[in-house]
This record gives structure tokens, sequence and C-alpha cells, in this order.
């Protein structure tokens, strides 16, 4: 038999460093854990792309084009994070309300290594979505087996 056809082993390696990880979409009304494994930080800047549009002078009539004016939005604020509920690495984009309470009350980056738990959700009439923010306590796996069940004594008999 010929050794051609066989598949080399399966290699086996540990992960060093994340590079890249997928991001975690917040959705509103939705319950999320997290332990913040850095800073929160500013994303880098996109380049501003130049935009043009028609325009036609008013005196000769004559139509050209013009760069407009865009407004370019600021970066976001991002931090990798833990999901607590399936224990894998993700980005999480840091809102202003959670970035400004976590700065408040957890000065120079003491929020790193620390768990939250935290849901957001639209507030009617305003720019800006509230959220519902904690730090919890991320309680060890029971390594205990289940008590054992009891069994249920004899009804009694009746005479």
């Amino acid at each position: 038999m010929s050794d051609e056809n066989q598949s080399p082993a399966p290699l086996k390696f540990k992960v060093k460093a994340h590079l890249t990880v997928p991001l975690l979409k917040v959705v509103d009304n939705t319950d999320y854990a997290v332990t913040f494994e850095t800073q929160i930080v500013k994303a880098d800047a996109t380049p501003a792309r130049k935009v043009y549009e028609e325009y036609t002078d008013p005196t000769t009539g004559e139509v050209s084009k013009r760069e407009k004016a865009v407004q370019q939005k600021e970066p976001p604020s991002t931090a990798q994070v833990t999901d607590l509920y399936t224990g894998t690495r993700k980005q999480l984009i840091v809102g202003s309300v959670m970035l400004s309470e976590l700065s408040k009350k957890y000065p120079e980056h003491s929020y790193v290594g620390k768990s939250f738990a935290f849901k957001v959700f639209t507030i009617a009439g305003k720019a800006y979505k509230g959220i519902e923010l904690a730090e919890v306590e991320v309680e060890p796996a029971s390594t205990d087996a289940a008590p054992e069940a009891k069994p249920d004594a004899a009804p009694a008999k009746k005479k």
C-alpha cells in the first residue's frame, strides 16, 4: 500500500496571543456578562474618504463636481472581553454611557480583570441608549457531584 494518500498527523498547537477576535454583537434587551481582558481604547480611525456631489453654477448653469463636506464619525471605543456565557474571547464596542460609568467608578482602568453583567436598552425620545450595568463575581464551576436523591418513604397503609 502506498503512503501517498495518507493524511499527515494533525498538528497540535496552543494559541500564544489573539491578534483578532470576533465582535460581541450587542442586541437591545439581551443579558450579557463579560470579563474585561484589556483596557478600553479608541479604535483606529479610518481615513476620511472624499465624496463628490454635482454642482450647478447659478450664473453660468455649468454642471461640475465638487467635494462634499462629510462629517467624520469618531472611532468607537473597544475592549477585548471574555463572554462569560460562552467562555470565548470577543471584542466589545463600548458605548459612551458604559465608558463613562466604568471610568468614574473604576479609575485608572481598574475594571480590567473584573466581570460585569449588562443589558442595553433604547430610551424613547433619546438619541442615546440606556444601560443596566453591575459588577458580578464569577462563581467557580462546581466539581461536587449532585447529592444523591433519597427515596420517598413508603406511604402508610390504611387499615
